[in-house]
């Protein structure tokens, strides 16, 4: 449409002095597909070619590409990437959990993919070895009432009568909660013979974790046993033994605990406008924890 391409380019120069993001991926997926239909015309003759972008595109293609947490990303975005795939051998790989997306803008279906990459092959992973078969029930019952779709994964461990079961406490008296917690933690330094395994707390606002880290680091209770609370600001993942660290929820992925809990689960609720955002939010909170939650 070149109406609108010369109001864009001319009229409106001004106004459009910047590319966004999307905009930006769509022209590198654009460009390199162009460069891509040069050689596969002519190797020879594309060889010849003394441009910028053919000459970034030599620099800057892999034969392997690896992406990891990719349902994060836009659509656009991988495909930009795809196309940084070397001419000869290509192995591009996607990671990802769609349930754990966190972003609005990311991924959807991983088949939404195929429109654009012709050669491209989907693998699930059916096993899961970092939750007992207790929390994983409860991670598949949230994945289905978020997506309509049974989970296909299990847990490698068997099930066990003695496995921790998940707990909820309600209290209006922040206080209260803060002290339910410290009781919590106790629980779990007996159950691990006098030493604490990673224990992870989630709060949904980082400006909320300095505060909470304090009210919980100050009790006797837990600074008679030697344990201390450290706010992990901007996903800070550095701790020392017997430390008990604060986390916001959009800092969390790819992190695993033995024991996690979510601190004020509502307010999840709160800074989501979408129920799919609250319901993967609280899906990527409750699947770092191994055993408690």
């Amino acid at each position: 449409n070149f109406k609108i391409l010369e109001h864009i380019i001319n009229n409106d120069k001004y106004k459009n002095r910047r590319l966004h993001p999307n905009e930006q991926s769509f022209l590198i997926y654009v460009i390199n597909k162009c460069i891509k239909s040069c050689f596969s015309f002519s190797k020879k003759e594309a060889e010849k070619i003394n441009h910028n972008y053919f000459e970034a595109f030599k620099k800057l293609s892999f034969p392997v590409i690896g992406v990891d947490e990719a349902s994060d990303f836009h659509i656009i975005d991988l495909i930009a990437i795809h196309s940084l795939s070397d001419l000869d051998v290509s192995s591009v790989s996607y990671s990802g959990d769609i349930m754990q997306r966190l972003t609005e803008g990311g991924i959807r279906k991983w088949k939404d993919l195929k429109t654009f990459i012709k050669a491209f092959e989907e693998k699930t992973l059916h096993i899961s070895y970092r939750q007992s078969p207790t929390l994983l029930e409860i991670a598949g019952k949230i994945n289905k009432y978020a997506t309509g779709e049974e989970a296909e994964y299990m847990s490698n461990m068997e099930k066990n009568n003695n496995e921790p079961k998940p707990l909820l406490y309600e209290n209006n008296n922040e206080l209260e909660k803060i002290y339910w917690i410290s009781e919590r933690i106790i629980e779990i330094y007996n159950a691990y013979d006098r030493s604490i395994p990673s224990i992870a707390i989630f709060l949904e606002n980082e400006s909320e974790i300095s505060e909470f880290a304090d009210k919980l680091g100050e009790l006797d209770e837990l600074a008679d046993i030697g344990i201390s609370v450290k706010a992990c600001n901007n996903g800070e993942v550095l701790g020392d033994r017997n430390t008990v660290r604060v986390f916001s929820i959009k800092y969390i992925k790819g992190m695993e605990f033995e024991a996690a809990i979510i601190h004020n689960i509502h307010k999840i609720k709160e800074h989501h406008s979408k129920q799919e955002m609250i319901m993967k939010s609280f899906y990527v909170a409750l699947s770092r924890a191994s055993f408690y939650l």
